[in-house]
Formats: structure tokens, C-alpha cells, sequence
């Protein structure tokens, strides 16, 4: 079956040559226009990257060119010149919502090491033994938990909000129980390659096992 086609009208014709005419217009319009333009060479002047002497100031290189304005480092100059105009004039810190921060983060006096202490029965009267100091929100040394610098980290044996409290020791002192910890770890590592674990109930004395050539322990991650 042979598919007839519809005559084409004079009307028709005139109308497709005149858009054919008019497309032939616009492609050689472009090309005029991008033959007029400038080709970028290698000894073409590269525009000056200044320093930005005035934090407020929104160009960097040459100053009319309007590119210059949304230039990433100009970008970053005048957020940071707005926030410390902020701060200058005693507004708080502006804290973004929906992005992770270190919510634990904290400054502690020079010379001490710092230490989230969970709200435990009897943890931070331990703390406190060993040399522990309450630090407030200012970094700063208090004599009490009111004055305390404290964060909700999770929940209570009784369902309610358990509290982490702000304390610092002496680095000096914190280095010692480090040194003691490690002492403590060795002390066990040891036991167990002598096959004689520590803590062994009398009646359970003699009740492992040694291999003859010993126990062997590998510091091997797979």
C-alpha cells in the first residue's frame, strides 16, 4: 500500500521558505558575532589578585569587573567582616541549624585536660577525689556543679535527662593515670599469656588451660 501525500499548497511553500530564510539569518547572526569576539591568548593579562586590605571591600583583582564581587575568597572576606561586626557589637554567635557541630566541645583552663563526667551516683565524687575541678562555660575554674558548665547526653536510669558535667584535672595529674592505666593493661596482658587470668576464685585455681609453648598474643586487625 502506497502512502499518498497531501498536496502542498503556494501558501505553504511561501510560509516554509520564510522560516528556512529566517533560520539561514539567525545562524549566520551568530556567527558573525562570534568571529567579532576576542580569542583569550596565553599573553593576554591576567588581572592582579590584591589583598583585600578592607574586609568589607567586594573586589579582589581588577576593581570594575562585576565577576570580582562573587569570587569565592571575596565571598568568604565579607561573611566573616559581617560576623565580626556581630560579635563587635555583643550579638550571640549565630549557631546553624540542621549542621553537626561539636556539641561537646569545650575550653578548659592552660595545664589541665578536660573530661566529660556523666551525672552517675558516685562518678563525679570519684572525679573529684582524683584531683577533678569543675570548669564553667567560660572555661573557667568553679568551687560547685551549679556554676558547672553541663550537657544532656542521654537518659537516666529513671527514664529522666542524664547530665554530663565540665571537669579538668591537671595534665600532670592526667598523664600519671594514663601511665597507671597502661600499667593495668599489661598487668592483665600478662596474666593471660602466663595462662593465669587475674581474679581467679580459689576453686577455679588451676582449672585453665597453658598451652606447652605458651600463650601468644597479635596485635592483628582483619
Amino acid at each position: 500500500m502506497v502512502k499518498q501525500t497531501k498536496p502542498v499548497s503556494e501558501a505553504q511553500q511561501a510560509s516554509r521558505a520564510k522560516a528556512s530564510e529566517r533560520m539561514k539569518a539567525r545562524h549566520e547572526a551568530n556567527r558573525q558575532r562570534k568571529a567579532a569576539e576576542p580569542i583569550a591568548t596565553v599573553d593576554d593579562p591576567v588581572p592582579e589578585i590584591r589583598e583585600v586590605s578592607d574586609p568589607l571591600d567586594l573586589t579582589i583583582g581588577v576593581k570594575d569587573d562585576q565577576w570580582a564581587a562573587m569570587h569565592p575568597l571575596n565571598r568568604e572576606a565579607s561573611r566573616q567582616a559581617r560576623e565580626d561586626t556581630r560579635q563587635g557589637e555583643g550579638r550571640q554567635k549565630r549557631v546553624p541549624l540542621g549542621v553537626p557541630m561539636p556539641r561537646l566541645h569545650a575550653d578548659v583552663p592552660s595545664g589541665m585536660t578536660g573530661r566529660w563526667t556523666n551525672d552517675i551516683p558516685g562518678r563525679i565524687e570519684r572525679a573529684r577525689q582524683g584531683g577533678y575541678e569543675f570548669i564553667s562555660s567560660d572555661g573557667e575554674v568553679v568551687q560547685n556543679r551549679e556554676g558547672c558548665r553541663s550537657e544532656i547526653v542521654g537518659t537516666g536510669r529513671d527514664g529522666g535527662a542524664m547530665r554530663a558535667f565540665l571537669m579538668a584535672v591537671p595534665t600532670v595529674l592526667y598523664e600519671q593515670d594514663q601511665v597507671a592505666k597502661a600499667a593495668l593493661i599489661k598487668e592483665g596482658s600478662d596474666a593471660i599469656q602466663r595462662g593465669k587470668p587475674q581474679q581467679v576464685a580459689a576453686q577455679d585455681e588451676g582449672a585453665f588451660y597453658t598451652p606447652s609453648e605458651g600463650i601468644k598474643l597479635r596485635d592483628e586487625v582483619r
